[in-house]
């Protein structure tokens, strides 16, 4: 058959499984014309997409017409995934993309082990990637038995990190965030001077940004002298202190 012809074929078959939606693409998942030829993964950065196509079960033997919603739920299943879709780009290519997991910092277990926004723990090698996320430190529990801190624990200091990875100006100085006893959180910014910004647990990204504007204006007046501490615990307040 010439080759126009045969793809007109193709066509024609691939219509009658857009046109039979329930039937239409199980009879299409055994030809083996609708084998996938090319897979793109898009969306990846700490993750590698021959894992992912692992996850899927996508390999040289898969057809673009197989259920799409049970690759997507096996995808979903891997914990570096928050969502997935996967289209049909007929007659031979799947194009997935994902929206990965994000990490925010390092906490020590004693190890150090990578958590996102949301304080869970990710399964991102620090020592086999380059990654550099300040450490997150949480208050001792001297209850605990197990030295990795609970996702509890460690939550409220990653959604800090989160917020902090907003602002590309804060986020590319702070080195480490600490949970006092009293709860106070500080975070350390700044390289090889550094500042401490105390915070109350629930800061957001608003009161952040009032404390770097506020050391901004300090370093403006003072020039290089930098203060010791810019203390953001109080509301409608911030209160930039120097050492004695």
């Amino acid at each position: 058959m010439r080759s126009w012809l045969r793809w007109v074929a193709v066509a024609c078959v691939a219509a009658v499984g857009v046109l039979t939606p329930i039937y239409g693409p199980r009879a299409l998942a055994e030809v083996d014309i609708f084998l996938a030829e090319d897979v793109d993964v898009d969306g990846l950065t700490w993750v590698d997409a021959a894992e992912i196509l692992r996850t899927a079960g996508i390999d040289r033997s898969t057809n673009v017409w197989e259920p799409l919603d049970e690759l997507e739920e096996r995808i979903a299943a891997h914990p570096m995934v928050v969502a997935v879709k996967v289209r049909r780009d007929l007659p031979r290519r799947l194009a997935v993309e994902v929206q990965e997991r994000i990490p925010v910092g390092l906490v020590p277990t004693p190890t150090l082990e990578a958590v996102d926004g949301e304080g869970r723990y990710l399964p991102i090698d620090p020592a086999g990637v380059s990654i550099d996320l300040p450490i997150l430190l949480p208050r001792a529990d001297p209850t605990a038995e197990d030295p990795r801190p609970t996702r509890a624990r460690v939550r409220n200091l990653a959604r800090l990190a989160d917020a902090m990875r907003k602002d590309p100006v804060f986020w590319s100085r702070v080195s480490e965030i600490r949970e006092l006893d009293d709860g106070t959180v500080v975070a350390r910014w700044g390289a090889p001077d550094e500042v401490e910004f105390q915070l109350d647990p629930e800061a957001d990204l608003a009161r952040l940004r009032e404390g770097l504007a506020a050391l901004e204006e300090e370093m403006r007046v003072f020039g290089d002298e930098l203060p010791e501490a810019v203390d953001l615990r109080w509301a409608d307040q911030v209160v930039v202190r120097y050492g004695s």
